[in-house]
């Protein structure tokens, strides 16, 4: 990823970062990994009745998923909780960004997730830039250990912490 990134001017703009693909698999990989909300979000179809593989759904039941069920779906990403920014390259890619659900989807999807979106790009490309190790961190630091309707690490992190070396030109 980095060496995408700094083919590109540090001005590039978030439309130019978005056309770089590791730039954007690591994005999207990290955000599947992050979870957002790991609570259901339900959703009723009022008036009618759904129909789910070989099942009906009546109106008025509500149907949920969680953005952990799905982005940890072996069927939908396989070797699920690895960090493949792969998995987002080429057809198979554009397929599988339909199950993205980080910011969740319809009509409750977040309000923000443009700015997020431009936020992300802007500032991966701008930390990639520097020479960082990490510091006093692992990956229990990451790694979801607890749900509060949001994913937690371990108890006492003090999250990813990194000693920064000197910018790369």
């Amino acid at each position: 990823m980095r060496a995408e990134v700094l083919k590109v001017p540090y001005t590039a703009t978030w439309s130019d970062l978005q056309q770089l693909p590791y730039l954007n698999g690591c994005i999207a990989e990290g955000n599947r990994l992050s979870f957002g909300v790991t609570a259901r979000a339900s959703r009723i179809a009022p008036m009618e009745t759904l129909q789910y593989e070989q099942y009906k759904i009546p109106p008025g039941t509500p149907v949920s998923q969680t953005t952990l069920s799905t982005h940890t779906n072996e069927e939908i990403f396989p070797d699920p909780w690895s960090f493949r920014p792969e998995r987002w390259f080429g057809a198979e890619g554009t397929e599988r960004r339909k199950y993205a659900m980080t910011f969740n989807k319809g009509g409750r999807s977040c309000i923000g997730i443009n700015l997020a979106y431009a936020e992300l790009f802007l500032m991966v490309a701008a930390v990639v830039r520097y020479d960082m190790q990490l510091f006093e961190t692992d990956e229990s630091d990451a790694k979801f250990q607890h749900d509060f309707h949001v994913a937690f690490p371990k108890l006492g992190s003090k999250g990813i912490q990194a000693l920064v070396k000197g910018k790369i030109m």
